[in-house]
């Protein structure tokens, strides 16, 4: 038998929904941050002021009436039909897993609400999708991961992808015959440079500017997007200011025409799943990590309109560079059907899969 709670304030719920991964995931799989989830509950991240969020507990179970067995978290926008469902965790019983989520549709129906759409950890940038297979690799750097039987639970209690995703990982080998057997990298980036384009890494003195640049280009290029929605220039700069420690920034492009920013590639060194408190040990990988990774993640690119096919030259000195490093690279997260997915396609050598999920009948 399970009982489904809100956890509202209480302290005793609030660690337990926090403390729940752990229990599901050994520390180089779990892609969860307890501050940020803390912070969120008691409305205190800088991006609460965008949503209101209510937080479930399944109690139960084999661990005994008192154990937590299962967690989600409903956020809801104003004037937004679509209710968003993530932090979902769930022990592998197909009871508490339709007690969890009919819970939260039921919610999200009182609050008037026509979809529900998930996973989406309150927001599109704290976390987005769910993981459909490669279960047995560690997640890299910014890639959802998720205990394999989740798509069959939810698939199980009404809900059907939405959108689906990939990320395709070359290897050293791979990256350089995908660049030599691709002519475009050689053909775009002439044809562009000769056009007045200019592509440039952002750098220390540039990197607040840049920050900006990118915010208004994601708020544009990214409105689209299911489950996302855009965020203030304050919260986005304090949420990726925390990036700049990890950043190689050489490998961090903007690209400008007659002084405009209309395109950028961000990539960043695979760090995989780091401690929420690294020790002295985890900061002397992280620093060599900036500078000589085993492999690199392109986590965000885009042109703007009128900018077609901007984005392989953003990407051809980053990739020449990973590739003098001898380092693999990983196109992460595109979605299925886009044309960014074309600039990685071909020679990777693992591909993986991902989805996001929407519920009608709340």
């Amino acid at each position: 038998m399970y009982r489904v709670v809100s956890v509202g304030a209480d302290a005793r719920h609030i660690d337990d929904f926090v403390g729940l991964p752990r229990r599901f995931y050994t520390p180089r799989f779990c892609t969860h941050r307890a501050s940020d989830e803390r912070a969120l509950l008691a409305g205190a991240h800088p991006l609460s002021g965008d949503f209101s969020l209510e937080a479930f507990l399944a109690y139960g179970g084999e661990g005994g009436p008192r154990a937590p067995a299962g967690r989600c978290a409903l956020a809801v926008y104003p004037g937004d039909e679509t209710a968003y469902l993530g932090f979902f965790e769930c022990a592998e019983d197909p009871l508490c897993a339709k007690l969890l989520l009919d819970a939260a549709a039921a919610r999200a129906a009182e609050l008037r609400r026509s979809l529900l759409m998930g996973p989406v950890d309150a927001s599109y940038w704290l976390g987005c999708r769910m993981k459909t297979d490669a279960f047995d690799r560690p997640p890299f750097f910014g890639e959802p991961y998720n205990r394999p039987y989740y798509p069959a639970l939810w698939e199980a209690n009404g809900f059907a992808p939405a959108a689906t995703y990939v990320s395709r990982i070359f290897d050293g080998g791979g990256l350089a015959r995908r660049m030599a057997a691709d002519a475009r990298f050689a053909r775009n980036e002439g044809r562009f440079l000769d056009a007045g384009y200019r592509v440039e890494s952002v750098t220390p003195a540039t990197f607040e500017r840049s920050l900006l640049e990118i915010h208004g280009m994601v708020a544009e290029l990214y409105a689209g997007f299911p489950g996302f929605r855009p965020i203030d220039p304050g919260p986005f700069r304090a949420m990726f200011s925390r990036l700049r420690p990890l950043l190689d920034l050489s490998l961090v492009k903007i690209a400008y025409l007659d002084g405009a920013p209309v395109g950028f590639a961000v990539t960043v060194p695979d760090h995989g799943c780091l401690p929420e408190r690294p020790g002295l040990p985890d900061l002397l990988k992280i620093q060599l990590r900036r500078t000589r990774a085993a492999s690199y993640v392109v986590l965000y690119v885009g042109a703007r309109k009128g900018h077609e096919g901007l984005v392989p030259v953003m990407l051809a000195p980053v990739w020449r560079e990973i590739r003098g490093r001898r380092a693999g690279v990983a196109g992460a997260l595109i979605r299925e059907g886009k044309a960014t997915a074309n600039y990685f396609g071909g020679t990777a050598a693992e591909t993986r899969h991902y989805a996001l999920y929407v519920r009608s009948e709340l």
